[in-house]
């Protein structure tokens, strides 16, 4: 699926083209699971945060939602 490698750092955004250009996110995320591995900093609402700190009750900043809460 992801065949480059991954660059500390760096932002990196799903997205999907269409003949019209990039799907809205809200289009594609329910068809394409998403798994972060260890060491992947999640936005929060107090900066960044490595993925296994984060526990559920935590909020997590989305990007068409806002602020939710991990379940």
């Amino acid at each position: 699926m992801f065949s480059e490698n991954v660059v500390d750092g760096v932002t990196y955004t799903l997205a999907r083209f269409v003949a019209g250009g990039a799907a809205p996110y809200a289009c594609i995320a329910p068809q394409i699971p998403v798994c972060f591995t260890p060491g992947t900093k999640i936005t929060t609402p107090d900066g960044p945060q490595l993925l296994e700190s984060l526990i559920p009750g935590n909020l997590v900043t989305t990007q068409d939602h806002g602020n939710q809460q991990i379940s």
